[in-house]
């Protein structure tokens, strides 16, 4: 996005829009892919601004990042199948969890637990978009990657 010239949730999401479309051929039928795969960036990147800080601010930023997250869940499960809406559920109950925990709890170390959820989540909830789309074998290989990296991320933050 600092490429593009700017910074900002919107123009995240888009850059990551962009590098979705390029690896489906451009297609239009990649927006349903691309739509779910960049609304994460949005949320990660305005839920960021607060996490050094907390407080209320961040509070009201977990909120929006929580409705954030029940919108990309609700994109995801959209003819995902049974594999596919395992791994959406995995999504929303890692990202959507540490979120709810910084809304409740608005601490700065919680915030960062909660930016950093998503980097981690976008796993399966990849996976569950390949497996929308074909196949079930390589959703499934995608999938097992989750588990090999959220442990090393509880002691090094994945962002």
């Amino acid at each position: 996005a600092s490429d593009l010239g700017g910074r900002g949730p919107g123009l995240m999401a888009t850059a990551r829009a962009l590098d979705v479309l390029p690896g489906a051929g451009g297609r239009a039928r990649a927006l349903p892919v691309a739509a779910p795969g960049a609304a994460p960036t949005a949320v990660l990147t305005g839920l960021s601004a607060a996490e050094t800080t907390g407080g209320p601010a961040g509070a009201r930023r977990a909120r929006t990042a929580l409705a954030g997250t029940a919108a990309v869940t609700a994109l995801a499960a959209r003819g995902a199948g049974p594999l596919g809406s395992g791994l959406v559920g995995v999504y929303a109950g890692s990202v959507g969890g540490a979120q709810l925990a910084a809304a409740r709890d608005p601490r700065p170390a919680r915030l960062q637990q909660a930016v950093g959820a998503p980097v981690v989540g976008l796993i399966p909830l990849e996976a569950a978009l390949l497996a929308r789309g074909g196949p079930p074998r390589p959703a499934a290989a995608a999938a097992t990657l989750w588990p090999l990296v959220r442990r090393p991320s509880r002691r090094v933050g994945p962002t």
